[in-house]
């Protein structure tokens, strides 16, 4: 019958029969009376039958409430979705979409842009016929591919042309969500444009599952409140409204009771009105995320495939739509409202083991241990009564409490002892309101709770995480069952947690309140057994594997914070595989001060013979991990741990308070030398305490970092004030950078390293200013720095590549002669959504990832750098600070689950800690080198390289001319040895090896070494502007041999390790002077003209001529380019010339004051870029051609006197433009793009007289 009865409900639905109303869960179907057969339909939780043959009023109808199968199991007949139905998005487009007499009016301009067609609602593909997609005016290709939810690709059609409808046999299954429409017709069709009329799925006669299993939860039965929202929710007929006023307020909903995400096949979210972009998101007890759903607007129905386990006990509601451009809220609230969630579970439900009953006196059947339920009881007494017969269950023993004082005085019992944080519990009490004292008693003072409270820190926290029966208004004289979830968790130190079972009036217990006799029994508190975790005890130790590697003093370090020390399972990983801890928060200046939002009260000290005025530091949070790591290291002292503190001066976490008069942040501002007494006190009293030779800790701590991340991302220069620095705010300079690093010489033991750390310390620009940092330390006086620590918040990815990497450690090596890795973690790629499914891909990419930058440590550490230490920068991946939202360097915005780190959820090595474990040998890097255009057959203008192998110290200089590449080598090899001798090797344009050799008999004698030529003949083919060929040195020195780059000496039978040596450019310019108007007038007959070669998607050809005299340097661009453009908002993607000069040739890693790029479009517009890049440095005209356009410009030296055989740093760069944006450049000697930021990849050029 209930097949009979969807059947009958089809065809209702397909409008076969017209008039009444029927409500079907948001779908309202027309129907007169359901004729037919005189059989009896039962619906599906109605009160009552309806025959066949009877008439059924307009009102009988209205009173039925409907429950239709859930998009799985659709029944017989065509879904068909009209284009108004249907949700449409650019995926690779971003061109708008019409609607325009009902059909969607899609744009393609170009081959693969992709319009999303949204569905109504979820399609079980597996119960589906056909698929027809029907068009009008298609004047191109089109492919059709059908997504799920997550948007992975079910099914794509390809090649559509010259119909109006087009149907397919589905040979797929997975659930169907959207439709992509995707250009895939010939070049020569764009643009064209499409219109979309309708989709239909064909879906089979699939009868339903039996959905007793189904849990369905309408808005009334489920708890709402605020997580990051304080706006009220309010329920208005049976649904729950709620407001949003700013991106990310979020709400909470508590489910009524507890699910297995395992068991769970399918969860519907139901809303209406919804004008907000939602996201959703799935909580265990802990209010741990185990699923975020982002992006869900423009419908009332969403269905997701649970793809993750757990134990869901909370809906997150949260949104997602920007605030206001200037940041500020909502002009108006974003609002929603929640009509149902729905899960639809798999099997019978699962049998949740349960531990032992927690509770003392759980029935109040001993008498004499009435006082564990006095807790909270006050005035108020307790006392046990007995039943005839049972009262609840099996029980006729029972709690009564009388006498009550306070809206507060209640059954409580003090559950600390016996409750694990972060464990869920569940509860089970039953309740009676005394009939006489409540029997008239309004519905807000009959409500009874299960109100537990936690204290930490000496705080009191009342909202906990429960779920199911948590509160409920009570008929009096009815015993009525509680049960739910508790998940206890706090920060800090625990002081205590009580369960109490509460009535307390109104307002919170504030209010009015009967405060009359009440009943308990039946208490019981039993943990939800998981299956017992373990680490692999059987796995090497990490420290000990790397230790193979990099040395037996090398630290292989992790951070933790407090909140994990009762975490036994992290804590076997900490100690098993690690040999050093960063403490991640609780040696920073505000965990220091209290994490006080004002001055915690002061005391006098005397610091260089100045009585000062001081914050009370406190110490108690760095002392908790101190003191369990000091434990440790007692007993096991063959494998102590050792601390790296972090850190003393940072701008990001210390309270603004500190910098102002009288330590209130309303006040002004302290002068330099009032901070310089509290800077010093506070460093002084930082080090005296934790590695004084008073300190329980002094032998514990193996280096400090001083200074934290004070230079900046955007100039590359120190973080000012504009950046949220305070201490630049009051000092205006590096000044106290400096005194840092010389107090914390001053008063810190020798043995403790000091150190500078920072993030994004491979970008190239901040690299220059990171060097320029530690080079100012290094110069003050009294001033100690042991070396750099470099964070590596890096990304799967790829960023940054293992060449940025190396740069900067070396960089950074070559000043303080040490570096360090201090907080390492890997942010997810894009291709990993958080899901199991795309989890395990994830898992390999990170890994590689992990593998490259630790080959790169161990090959630095061979060619004699010293890497100090590794530090993971966390233990598990759920615990990583990448989990939550940080606008601190480094952070994520916390909308993507991640999995950072080495060691996943449940304590198991992942992929990544293989790749500390199992390493391969090292294979040599392939190096890159530039070889430049010798200028008059000399090697001035090449760029001198230099190593040193088996003791031997070697710089040579590449150059390349219209024969080949010749190269001169410097060996430092005091003892003369018959078979010294310098061995050059290329590969052809074959790739073949070819070499050349010069003994050192035959070589110029120096005082301790010798100077070789070595030249070797190349074909015309290969000898052109960034050309790239094999290259290696091996110098002989005796016995032994010194490789730049294949260390295993196979050069004579392999290239596979050669360096990669690109043909760079270099140029004279002459001497001249021209008129800038735009015409190429004859003086340019004199000027050196250079071709621009480099070609990077560019279609445009140019040529730039130059020529310089004591006012200017003189640019003349011709451009080939049929097509211009500057459409474009942004400058550099409109069709232009870009001049880019090093006036002092320093070849900078950033920016200086000589440094410019200028940049003209074709229509003589202007833009800049450097301090001294202004309009009234350049004079510049512009003119369009028959087949391109002329550039013509005169720029200011600013900083230079020019002479001649003087070298400047230059280089030349056309964007080239179509359709609104940049589609390729070329450049004279630059192949990174990075011009804009570092005078480094300039080319030179020498100015002639």
């Amino acid at each position: 019958m209930k097949v009979r009865f969807y059947r009958k409900l089809a065809l209702l639905m397909a409008g076969c029969l017209v008039f009444g109303s029927i409500r079907l869960t948001g779908i309202t179907v027309q129907a007169s009376q359901m004729d037919g057969d005189a059989d009896t339909c039962v619906v599906p939780g109605a009160q009552e039958t309806v025959t066949g043959n009877d008439s059924v009023s307009h009102e009988d109808v209205n009173s039925i409430a409907v429950s239709l199968p859930d998009a799985q199991h659709t029944v017989e007949g065509a879904e068909t979705y009209a284009a108004k139905d249907l949700k449409v998005y650019g995926r690779w487009n971003n061109t708008p979409v019409e609607l325009t007499d009902g059909k969607l009016v899609l744009s393609f301009s170009e081959v693969y842009e992709e319009y999303c067609l949204d569905l109504p609602k979820a399609l079980d593909m597996s119960n589906c016929e056909s698929i027809t997609v029907r068009t009008a005016d298609q004047n191109g290709g089109l492919a059709f591919k059908v997504y799920d939810g997550a948007k992975n690709e079910l099914k794509a059609y390809y090649e559509n042309s010259g119909q109006n409808e087009y149907t397919f046999t589905p040979d797929f299954t997975g659930t169907a969500v959207c439709v992509g429409v995707m250009s895939n017709g010939e070049r020569n069709t764009y643009p064209f444009t499409a219109e979309m009329v309708s989709l239909s799925f064909e879906m089979r006669d699939v009868p339903p599952d039996d959905t007793s299993n189904n849990k369905v939860y309408p808005a009334e039965s489920l708890k709402a409140y605020g997580r990051w929202s304080n706006t009220p929710v309010e329920l208005t007929e049976g649904q729950l409204i709620l407001s949003y006023t700013k991106q990310w307020d979020e709400y909470c909903l508590d489910l009524p009771e507890t699910l297995n995400m395992d068991n769970c096949e399918n969860i519907t979210i139901k809303t209406a009105d919804q004008n907000a972009t939602l996201a959703f998101k799935i909580y265990d007890g802990a209010k741990n995320a185990l699923k975020e759903y982002y992006n869900n607007s423009g419908k009332s129905e969403y269905s997701f495939v649970p793809d993750f386990g757990g134990k869901a006990s909370c809906i997150g509601v949260m949104c997602s739509d920007e605030n206001q451009e200037d940041g500020d809220a909502y002009d108006a609230a974003h609002t929603v409202r929640m009509v149902s969630i729905e899960f639809t579970m798999n099997g019978a439900p699962e049998e949740i083991p349960l531990g032992d009953n927690l509770i003392q006196n759980p029935n109040f059947a001993d008498p004499d241990k009435l006082d564990v339920w006095g807790a909270e009881k006050g005035s108020a007494d307790i006392t046990a009564l007995v039943a005839q017969n049972a009262v609840v269950d099996e029980i006729r023993t029972y709690g009564k409490i009388t006498n009550r004082g306070s809206n507060y005085n209640c059954f409580a019992q003090d559950i600390t002892d016996v409750v694990t944080k972060n464990v869920e519990y569940e509860f089970t009490f039953y309740v009676m309101l005394d009939e006489n004292d409540y029997g008239d008693a309004p519905a807000q003072q009959r409500t009874v709770e299960m109100a537990p409270f936690i204290v930490s820190d000496g705080t009191s926290n009342y909202s906990c995480n429960l779920t199911g029966d948590t509160k409920m208004v009570l008929e009096p004289g009815v015993w009525t069952k509680f049960t739910g979830t508790f998940t206890p968790s706090w920060t800090g130190t625990l002081d205590k947690v009580v369960m109490r079972i509460l009535e307390q009036g109104t307002e919170y217990g504030s209010g009015p309140g009967v405060q009359g006799t009440y009943y308990a029994t039946g208490v019981e508190l039993r943990e939800i057994v998981q299956p017992k975790k373990e680490i692999q005890q059987d796995v090497p130790d990490l420290k000990e594997a790397v230790a193979q590697e990099m040395g037996e003093d090398f630290l292989t370090g992790v951070s933790i914070v407090n909140s994990e020390l009762s975490d036994d399972l992290l804590m076997q990983l900490v100690t098993k595989h690690f040999n050093a801890v960063t403490i991640g928060n609780e040696l920073k200046p505000d965990a220091m001060f209290g994490y006080a939002g004002t001055c915690p009260g002061t005391d006098t000290v005397s610091i260089n013979g100045q009585d000062i005025q001081v914050p009370k530091l406190n110490y108690s949070r760095a002392e908790k991990t101190l003191d369990v790591l000091y434990d440790w290291n007692q007993e096991h002292p063959q494998e102590a741990i050792m601390v790296r503190g972090h850190v003393l001066v940072w701008h990001s976490q210390t309270p603004e308070w500190f910098f102002h008069v009288g330590y209130d942040a309303e006040q002004p501002y302290v002068d330099k030398d009032t901070m310089d007494l509290r800077l010093e006190w506070y460093i002084k009293t930082m080090a005296e305490h934790f590695t004084g030779p008073d300190s329980k800790y002094k032998d514990m701590f193996y280096g400090w970092d001083v200074v934290n991340e004070a230079v900046s991302d955007g100039t590359g220069t120190y973080r000012s004030d504009k950046e949220n620095s305070s201490w630049w705010a009051v000092y205006q300079s590096n000044e106290y950078i400096l005194n840092a690093f010389t107090y914390a010489n001053k008063y810190m033991p020798a043995s403790v390293e000091l150190y500078y750390n920072d993030y994004n310390e491979w970008f190239v620009n901040k690299r220059g200013g990171i060097v320029q940092l530690l080079k100012d330390v290094k110069a003050k006086e009294g001033a100690r720095i042991d070396g750099m620590g470099m964070q590596g918040h890096y990304q799967t990815g790829g960023s940054p590549t293992i060449e940025e990497f190396e740069a900067a450690a070396r960089a950074y090596c070559e000043v303080v002669g040490q570096v360090q890795v201090t907080e390492l973690d890997m942010a997810a790629s894009s291709s990993y959504d958080g899901t199991q499914g795309t989890l395990a891909a994830e898992y390999e990419r990170q890994a590689k990832r992990y593998q490259d930058i630790y080959t790169a440590i161990r090959r630095m550490k061979e060619e004699g750098y010293r890497v100090g230490s590794i530090t993971i920068w966390g233990v598990i991946d759920k615990n990583s600070w990448l989990q939550t939202s940080s606008s601190v360097g480094g952070g994520t915005d916390g909308k993507r689950k991640q999995c950072p780190l080495l060691f996943d959820d449940d304590y198991q090595v992942k992929p990544s800690y293989w790749a500390f474990v199992n390493v391969e040998p090292l294979k040599p890097a392939i190096r890159k080198l530039a070889v430049v255009r010798s200028y008059k057959e000399s090697f001035e203008s090449g760029i001198e390289q230099s190593y040193t192998r088996n003791g031997t110290a070697v710089s040579f200089t590449p150059v390349w001319n219209d024969n080949g590449i010749s190269v001169q080598v410097k060996v430092t090899d005091p003892v003369k040895d018959p078979e010294d001798k310098v061995t050059l090797y290329l590969t052809d344009e074959n790739g073949n090896i070819l070499s050349a050799e010069c003994t050192r008999a035959n070589a110029a004698g120096t005082g301790d070494g010798y100077i070789a030529v070595v030249n070797i003949e190349l074909d015309s083919s290969l000898l052109k502007t960034a050309a790239t060929v094999g290259l290696d040195i091996v110098v002989t020195n005796g016995s032994q041999k010194a490789a730049y780059n294949d260390t295993t000496l196979s050069q004579e039978t392999s290239s596979e390790y050669f360096a990669a040596a690109t043909l760079k450019p270099y140029t004279y310019i002459p001497k001249g002077t021209a008129a800038v108007d735009g015409v190429r007038e004859k003086n340019w007959d004199e000027a050196v003209t250079v071709p621009l070669t480099i070609r990077q998607g560019a279609e445009a050809h140019a040529l730039v001529s130059l020529m310089w005299d004591q006012e200017y340097l003189y640019v003349l661009a011709q451009v080939r380019d049929t097509v211009l453009d500057q459409s474009a908002s942004q400058a550099h993607e409109q069709d232009s010339l870009e001049i880019f000069i090093d006036e002092n040739n320093h070849k900078s890693d950033a920016y200086e004051e000589d440094d410019k790029q200028y940049r003209i479009n074709y229509m003589a517009e202007q833009s800049y870029n450097g301090k001294k890049c202004t309009a009234e440095n350049i004079q510049s005209a512009a003119k369009t051609t028959e087949d391109g356009y002329i550039i013509e410009a005169a720029i200011k030296w600013t900083d230079i006197k020019p002479v001649g055989n003087m070298e400047i740093g230059i280089e030349l760069q056309i964007n080239d433009a179509a359709d609104g944006k940049r589609i390729g450049t070329l450049n004279w000697y630059d192949e990174t793009g990075q011009g804009w930021s570092a005078p480094g990849v300039f080319g030179t050029a020498v100015l002639e007289d």
